[in-house]
């Protein structure tokens, strides 16, 4: 008997799976370079609306009608208190100023850009029910915070960030920037090779570029106000708090609040104010 051994042919790679995987490859190159290059903000910046010298303005016109107290003042810059008790003093300072910082800078933002911020009638900033209602938890990198949110769209937010308590973790890398405008409290930074980090006080005002990330510390009582801009970089970043959740706290209730919140705004953004 003659035996004839025939050679099994190689196997091909499926065609479908080589075309997700070249398209795939394709459309992350196209939104990095798309990102990387501020493509977005230079061929559509009409649907850039806020800018960041009016908000730091904004901000700063707002801490000269509600400064700190003078025995605030000196243990928020390290001085040293005989008369009162230092935790007290922190602890019990901004209570009433803070409610009134975020209601004349919600007002000044929404008199400045009426289409887009949410109306002050919303927000009763000295009512706990109504400020509980617009407020939601943000885990992000191990730090923990709280925010409101007074503008959202996909290319553009305005939020009011930050805790009681004190909180330090990543910044996170996004591909949009972030400024940060400091309300009250103290937030410090540090870059990988900083050795000092950096310190920002009330009135000062904080940047992220796109793709950097930070180590950051937050005193109690910190609060700013964040300017996130960047497009398709915000969409994605929408996946986060789905992540943050499955991963993490396995908190649904904040997590269906943030997205209910942040999607009326987004919807109205793009249908109303035809706006990205």
């Amino acid at each position: 008997l003659c035996v004839v051994c025939e050679t099994q042919p190689k196997k091909q790679p499926h065609p479908m799976l080589f075309s997700i995987f070249l398209y795939s490859a394709l459309t992350i190159t196209f939104i990095y370079l798309w990102c990387h290059l501020n493509l977005f903000e230079t061929f559509f910046p009409k649907h850039l609306v806020f800018d960041s010298k009016e908000i730091s303005r904004i901000v700063r016109e707002t801490l000269e009608e509600h400064p700190d107290s003078r025995q605030y003042e000196k243990v928020r810059k390290g001085s040293k208190v005989h008369e009162l008790d230092e935790a007290e003093i922190l602890h019990e300072e901004p209570k009433e100023r803070l409610e009134a910082r975020f209601e004349a800078i919600h007002k000044k933002l929404y008199e400045k850009y009426p289409d887009y911020i949410i109306p002050p009638s919303e927000i009763d900033w000295n009512d706990p029910d109504s400020v509980k209602e617009h407020f939601f938890l943000c885990p992000t990198g191990g730090a923990i915070g709280q925010l409101c949110c007074l503008h959202a769209s996909l290319s553009e937010y305005i939020i009011i960030f930050g805790t009681p308590l004190g909180t330090t973790g990543h910044s996170g890398r996004y591909l949009y920037h972030i400024r940060d405008y400091i309300v009250s409290g103290r937030h410090m930074t540090y870059l990988d090779g900083d050795l000092h980090g950096s310190v920002y006080m009330p009135g000062s005002m904080t940047v992220l570029p796109k793709g950097e990330g930070v180590i950051y510390a937050s005193d109690p009582h910190t609060y700013m106000v964040e300017h996130g801009v960047g497009f398709p970089g915000l969409l994605i970043a929408t996946a986060y708090p789905a992540l943050a959740l499955l991963f993490s706290t396995w908190d649904f209730y904040s997590f269906f609040k943030q997205y209910y919140l942040f999607g009326r705004l987004v919807l109205k953004s793009l249908f109303v104010n035809r706006k990205i």
